[in-house]
């Protein structure tokens, strides 16, 4: 589900209430490994939405999150919303989609590193791990967000951030960073 008008102002709301849980975001646990064969189809679902962001005139940034191995919701950045890039968007379509659904069963897969406000909503969300491709470093150099925004504080709570390479969502911040010039 993409957001939508009703959604997009939830999802403002959502930044605005996270902007004060960001200060004192949750504890990050940094990994990396390499994406296993059912990761790598929720990371191509991810790269679909990030096209779709980029069709639609947006940033290259797509995330999805999947609860007990089946897809659940898709966020792309929201235009109009400022600050909500796909994962938060992925954490208000889950919140409204779940309905009851167990969260610490859930899975975040996205391109991009999410931002210390992306990590306040997921924990405030019970969602315990990010599987992503992309770190801060291709993000900014990409100028698709800035260095402050990725400053996680520690806090009560965990959020396991996992990097995996996958070569179609690490070409799409690539690319972006070099049409930009």
């Amino acid at each position: 589900m993409i957001l939508t008008k009703a959604t997009a102002r939830l999802a403002a709301t959502l930044v605005m209430a996270v902007a004060g849980l960001a200060a004192t975001a949750q504890t990050v646990v940094e990994q990396s490994r390499a994406a296993a064969p059912r990761e790598e189809m929720f990371l191509d679902m991810a790269v679909t939405a990030a096209r779709k962001s980029l069709n639609d005139g947006g940033a290259p940034d797509g995330a999805v999150i999947v609860a007990n191995g089946a897809w659940k919701a898709t966020g792309v950045p929201t235009a109009g919303a400022a600050g909500v890039h796909s994962v938060g968007s992925a954490v208000v379509n889950a919140i409204a989609d779940l309905r009851g659904a167990d969260a610490a069963k859930c899975v975040i897969y996205a391109i991009n590193r999410p931002t210390a406000a992306d990590v306040a909503a997921i924990a405030s969300a019970g969602i315990p791990s990010v599987i992503y491709v992309n770190d801060a470093d291709d993000v900014v150099a990409a100028g698709i967000a800035n260095a402050d925004d990725f400053v996680v504080k520690p806090g009560e709570g965990t959020v396991t951030l996992v990097r995996v390479a996958n070569a179609e969502a690490a070409s799409i911040v690539k690319n972006y960073k070099k049409s930009k010039k």
